[in-house]
């Protein structure tokens, strides 16, 4: 991985991402979001300065918005039920055919489903929120996994 300049100035913009899901591309998300957190508590002992942190459980978030045509496609590919159905969201960047790849991984079910519509222009989405239970990003873990 290159620590200096882009090249020619490129970085990811939102039209370099390809969402897959369990192997079908989706190009009509308008947007993504999915992050990672982990629990951190101090720990004090007898001293009224910390004497360390205690790291506890990591959770995950996760939604995304899309077209309503692409919103039908993909309930239809996950199927009924699609709500709690277990898929796996592979979120590819790539700004150029060149340019370095990044691959993140989000392992998650659907826990809500919602619509949007307003008056004017503008087309109809569906956002969808997720139960992420894992996120890889670009093979890497945000904790080890014990074998």
């Amino acid at each position: 991985m290159s620590s200096g300049p882009a090249i020619n100035g490129q970085l990811f913009a939102h039209a370099s991402i390809t969402a897959n899901v369990d192997g079908e591309n989706f190009f009509g998300i308008t947007s993504i979001n999915y992050g990672s957190e982990r629990e951190a508590a101090a720990a004090f002992g007898t001293s009224p300065q910390q004497v360390g942190t205690v790291l506890g459980n990591v959770s995950h978030t996760g939604d995304f918005e899309m077209y309503k045509r692409e919103a039908q496609r993909l309930r239809a590919k996950l199927g009924s039920g699609y709500l709690g159905k277990l898929f796996t969201l592979t979120v590819t960047y790539r700004e150029t055919a060149i340019s370095e790849l990044i691959t993140d991984e989000v392992t998650a079910c659907i826990k809500k489903d919602d619509t949007s519509s307003s008056t004017g222009g503008d087309p109809v989405k569906d956002k969808f929120e997720l139960h992420v239970s894992r996120v890889v990003r670009n093979g890497v873990l945000c904790v080890e996994e014990e074998t």
